[in-house]
């Protein structure tokens, strides 16, 4: 019920998870490289390394989010952390479109 209410009626949370989704999908599954695909979404005049803190700020408020609803998973190795799509946020990101990103 939540991942439809959101698909149809916050068009800004469904477009962070399509990036955001998009981005695992394409294999860039760590903070830091998740991080680095997310910055070619900011505009312009977001450019400083302020916005840096912000956009993984952001990025780990929609991973929270997605992590919650079962979109994603976490599989931590000691001190490092990746990201998996999990099969519903797979068909999430099937049912809203993929955004080009690039393979790693």
């Amino acid at each position: 019920f939540l991942l439809e209410h959101i698909r149809a009626n916050v068009p800004a949370e469904v477009f962070a998870y399509r990036v955001v989704l998009s981005v695992i999908d394409a294999g860039h599954n760590t903070p830091e490289s998740v991080n680095e695909r997310l910055k070619a979404f900011r505009s312009p005049d977001r450019r400083s390394n302020d916005d840096d803190d912000f956009l993984a700020t952001q990025r780990n408020g929609a991973l929270g989010r997605m992590t919650d609803l079962g979109l994603v998973g976490r599989e931590r190795q000691a001190t490092r952390v990746s990201y998996r799509l999990t099969e519903e946020g797979r068909t999430f990101l099937h049912k809203v479109g993929a955004v080009p990103v690039g393979r790693e």
